[in-house]
């Protein structure tokens, strides 16, 4: 079969004819675990006709292919826009690698650009920025502490532009506007020639509500250390789509002079007699809550870290298993601090900047110390969930690789539990174990078997 797509502007393409466009269906569909439908990414609402975003094309057109079809496309021309071969900013020196991610960024392609956590993305966004000599821009962020640190950055830079924020009680406009993704919806901006999006992993509606309305911006771009995997369809199909395919990632190795090297510490926890009647209970009573894997992540932040003068920093994802955390390592001595979405004030900024300047060896964070937290001083992370994301693994080790003098390796501590039950749902905890295992091997992480004391 022939099947006709037309670029319609810088978001959509279309499809007409209800049996070509049940065949784009198929190629764009999922399930949808949360309704248990099939959905698709094609999208047949309203007067348009069937809609798909843009950067989905190639995906679309090699599926097409593969299933016999002819695609005939019609792309839509990319507006002139001017380039410097070589971009510079103020007291910056850009890196190798870094040079190589500006470089994929020119007068006629959009997609995402990956590289290490602590591979300095800032920089690589005002390169992008200077490169296209400063055309008028829109960048999203996703935490408060990344729009701030991108806004300053950006103020240093182009200081004979205007730059707005959108966010943190500010929404004021410019040549160049610094917004947060939950701020987006105060945007007013009805055009723009460049959008960035920084950690573009997290698309999500909003941001895709935004760029929708933005059917002139050709230029778009996202950057990430963890793209979503194609196996997380509709995931993976919002970032793509939104923005376009992967077009450079950055290795560890090609960024070492900024990424320091994992040194992998697996612990063994073992819980031979489970209480919990299901899933959840098993995970918060008999492994997040045990006294036993609580301790061995203390004993072996000691033994790996503390005894020889360095930090530790321990993350988990809820406040009630930071606080039982926290009462072991007083019993056993020890002097945590603990940085959570509870503590009022500047409270969680004095343990960060108390652990980057070493005046506390041992801090317990949860999610507060996520994504964007600024920590180069940090020289073990303890992995204290017990989750098989793979974005959720790189992002908390990405906390400590920020290469600093003195550091040419983070030590990780991460479990293999083992839950001897009997139910189908207590081998997910070996089984999410060994998935995160398998990214440090693929990672070609050292990996080293801990026996705590």
């Amino acid at each position: 079969m022939v099947i006709p797509i037309k670029q319609i502007n810088a978001h959509n393409c279309r499809v007409d004819n209800r049996e070509r466009q049940h065949k784009v269906w198929k190629v764009l569909s999922y399930w949808d675990q949360g309704t248990e439908k099939m959905k698709s990414m094609l999208d047949c609402r309203g007067s348009h006709g069937c809609r798909f975003p843009v950067g989905l094309y190639p995906y679309v057109h090699k599926k097409l292919n593969e299933n016999g079809h002819l695609v005939i496309y019609k792309p839509l021309a990319y507006p002139k826009i001017n380039y410097k071969l070589i971009p510079k900013l103020p007291d910056i020196r850009f890196e190798p690698y870094q040079r190589k991610m500006i470089a994929n960024v020119g007068p006629r392609n959009r997609g995402v650009l990956v590289g290490p956590t602590g591979s300095g993305k800032t920089v690589v966004m005002g390169g992008m920025v200077d490169k296209l000599h400063v055309p008028q821009t829109i960048i999203i962020t996703p935490t408060k502490q990344i729009l701030n640190q991108t806004y300053d950055r950006f103020v240093e830079w182009f200081p004979d532009y205007e730059i707005g924020k959108v966010g943190d009680g500010e929404k004021g406009n410019g040549h160049i506007i610094i917004s947060l993704f939950q701020s987006l919806r105060k945007l007013k901006v009805k055009s723009c020639d460049l959008v960035i999006v920084d950690e573009c992993h997290r698309m999500n509606k909003s941001i895709d509500r935004i760029l929708r309305n933005l059917p002139k911006t050709h230029y778009r771009f996202g950057l990430t250390a963890t793209p979503q995997l194609r196996k997380d369809f509709d995931k993976w199909a919002l970032m793509i789509g939104n923005i376009g395919p992967i077009i450079h990632e950055t290795t560890d190795q090609q960024a070492i002079e900024r990424v320091t090297d994992v040194q992998i510490n697996l612990l063994k926890f073992i819980c031979n007699r489970p209480t919990g009647g299901n899933y959840q209970e098993v995970l918060r009573n008999d492994v997040l809550f045990s006294t036993d894997r609580c301790s061995k992540m203390l004993k072996a932040a000691t033994q790996v870290s503390l005894n020889d003068g360095g930090n530790c920093l321990i993350l988990l994802d809820e406040v009630e298993h930071g606080n039982v955390m926290v009462k072991i390592a007083q019993e056993m001595g020890l002097k945590p601090m603990f940085a959570n979405g509870k503590n009022k004030g500047d409270i969680n900024d004095q343990i960060k900047s108390k652990l980057n300047n070493r005046q506390v060896q041992l801090v317990i964070a949860t999610s507060v110390f996520g994504i964007g937290t600024d920590i180069p001083n940090v020289d073990c992370v303890g992995i204290a969930s017990a989750r098989k994301s793979y974005i959720d693994t790189i992002q908390k080790i990405g906390r400590g690789r920020r290469r600093v003098k003195g550091k040419d390796k983070l030590k990780v501590i991460d479990f293999i539990d083992n839950v001897k039950g009997k139910d189908r749902f207590h081998k997910h905890f070996y089984a999410h174990s060994i998935e995160r295992l398998n990214i440090y091997k693929e990672k070609e992480w050292e990996i080293k078997k801990l026996y705590v004391i």
